[in-house]
């Protein structure tokens, strides 16, 4: 079975919405649930506040709220099993600042993206220079 990351109605609507809000800023945070081989089951969401220069273009995780969250995570029972960002103007595609800064190797990335009306969601993989579309489920 290929990578694939589960993510429930309820989650892709309140990370939606959540990106609707932070807009035109890119909204970012992580993802709890459980690693199954190779499925990531998505069960919560924690926002970080984006502390990049230019929000707009770019995320940077606020440092201290991101070890919160993880520890929220860790709290609640969960692993962290992906983060997540938007693209506010463009598609649920990692961009080539993502892959440049590829902080998050080998980690699920969840991109809310809104090149179009209606926004859409993709999950990757970034490995070195180089990402992998994950099956969304």
């Amino acid at each position: 079975m290929p990578l694939a990351l589960s993510l429930p109605s309820t989650l892709r609507r309140a990370l939606q919405a959540e990106a609707q809000r932070g807009a035109p800023n890119e909204v970012c945070g992580l993802l709890g649930g459980v690693q199954r081989g190779p499925l990531f089951q998505a069960a919560c969401y924690m926002p970080v506040p984006n502390c990049a220069a230019t929000p707009q273009m770019r995320f940077a995780m606020q440092p201290e709220a991101m070890v919160a969250a993880i520890l929220a995570l860790q709290r609640a029972g969960y692993a962290l099993i992906g983060v997540y960002h938007s693209h506010p103007h463009s598609a649920p595609v990692p961009s080539a600042v993502d892959i440049a800064e590829g902080a998050w190797q080998a980690t699920p990335y969840l991109i809310i993206g809104y090149a179009a009306t209606q926004p859409r969601l993709a999950a990757w993989l970034i490995e070195g220079r180089s990402f992998t579309h994950l099956a969304l489920i």
